[in-house]
């Protein structure tokens, strides 16, 4: 999917996982957006953390699907109330995708109901939230989540082998570090790859404490 704008602004945001968001990084990037005032929000996945439908081993008295779902659509209806005028799209990311992955293994029965997907269960559509299931390109910037790239967990230096897959202007979030890569070719055009820092309290993450982000 590919979005032509010119001389537009856009802010990118990843990696809350609700409920476990940082607040103190949050007010500063929203401080930022209202600073920046930009026409486009993009959600870059992982906004919602889904611990309780996880195919990790978690103590389900810590943690709730109803309970989740509840504290992220109050987080998105703030956010939409907040900057009513501008365009968000939202970009599914690894966390997103447990619902889904979650009723396949469990409930296969139940995969074509719409009203279990991510959108409905977080009222998208009222909000006016369009929800991307693929990378996009804005532009000449292509946004990723992260995970599609199949990276190894223990690369490090993801930005620049990002760009060695993509050979192309990218951003992404997922692997929860700011890093950037940029690369001068033959036709003296200059391009590059950022990955976003994330917006969570790692402390509030049961099963990654100890994180190194």
């Amino acid at each position: 999917m590919e979005i032509s704008i010119h001389n537009k602004t856009e802010v990118f945001l990843s990696d809350l996982h609700l409920p476990c968001i940082h607040q103190e990084a949050y007010a500063l990037a929203e401080k930022i957006i209202k600073d920046v005032n930009p026409h486009i929000i993009f959600l870059g996945g992982d906004i919602v953390d889904l611990a309780s439908v996880s195919s990790w081993l978690h103590n389900p008295k810590e943690v709730s699907l109803r309970r989740e779902l509840h504290n992220s659509r109050q987080w998105l209806y703030r956010l939409r109330d907040t900057f009513s005028r501008k365009t968000i799209y939202y970009l599914r990311g690894n966390h997103e995708d447990r619902i889904m992955h979650y009723i396949w293994k469990h409930a296969p029965e139940l995969s074509d109901i719409d009203e279990l997907s991510i959108t409905k269960l977080l009222n998208l559509d009222q909000m006016k939230i369009q929800y991307l299931k693929q990378p996009i390109r804005i532009g000449k910037l292509w946004h990723f989540h992260g995970d599609e790239t199949h990276l190894y967990n223990n690369a490090v230096n993801v930005a620049l082998n990002v760009f060695r897959r993509l050979l192309n202007n990218v951003i992404m979030g997922h692997w929860h570090n700011c890093q950037a890569y940029y690369h001068r070719g033959v036709d003296r055009k200059t391009r590059g790859s950022w990955v976003n820092p994330c917006l969570c309290n790692s402390n509030d993450l049961a099963y990654d404490r100890f994180a190194n982000w």
